[in-house]
């Protein structure tokens, strides 16, 4: 089976950033938009994931980081539903977008395989990361991120090569 292109992955402030000042940007986060799930509005307990917002700008190859929000670890499992199907949780993925949408299970099928084809057609191109000036006046820790470049092939490789300052040991 052939790999996919991973341009982007494991380039997000979670990953890069010491453990402890991404808990202090979640801290915020948290602290300001409560403990409901932006995406399904449930109350949560436990499990807050403080979720990355981008906007992709197709023209220029810019992924844009422009927000950061509070969101339920079902709700994580759609955004990142390709990690999920792989853990063998596609069914509970499914069930969740059709409920929060209100579809059927076969139209949750049908968004949920057009969201991977445009992941896909994503991931075969090279990208530029811009943190919005807003959000990086907020969190300045965010700059970790600012004009890091993505290109085709494994995220894991090229993050243990980079040798960025401040990263997370990613175990390979």
């Amino acid at each position: 089976m052939a790999r996919q292109a991973e341009p982007l992955w494991r380039l997000s402030a979670h990953s890069l950033l010491p453990r402890s000042r991404w808990e202090a940007i979640r801290r915020t986060v948290l602290e300001e938009l409560g403990l409901r799930c932006s995406s399904c509005g449930t109350a949560i307990e436990r499990g807050a994931t403080c979720h990355e917002q981008w906007a992709y700008e197709e023209k220029s190859g810019v992924a844009r980081l422009h927000g950061l929000t509070i969101i339920c670890r079902p709700c994580n499992g759609v955004h990142h539903a390709g990690r999920a199907s792989f853990a063998g949780r596609r069914g509970a993925v499914l069930a969740q977008l059709a409920e929060v949408n209100s579809v059927e299970p076969a139209k949750a099928h049908a968004v949920l395989r057009t969201a991977m084809n445009e992941w896909r057609r994503r991931s075969s191109r090279s990208w530029t990361i811009v943190v919005a000036p807003e959000l990086l006046a907020r969190f300045p820790d965010l700059l970790v991120l600012d004009g890091l470049s993505g290109t085709p092939g494994d995220g894991r490789q090229r993050l243990r090569e980079s040798g960025r300052p401040g990263k997370r040991q990613l175990n390979g």
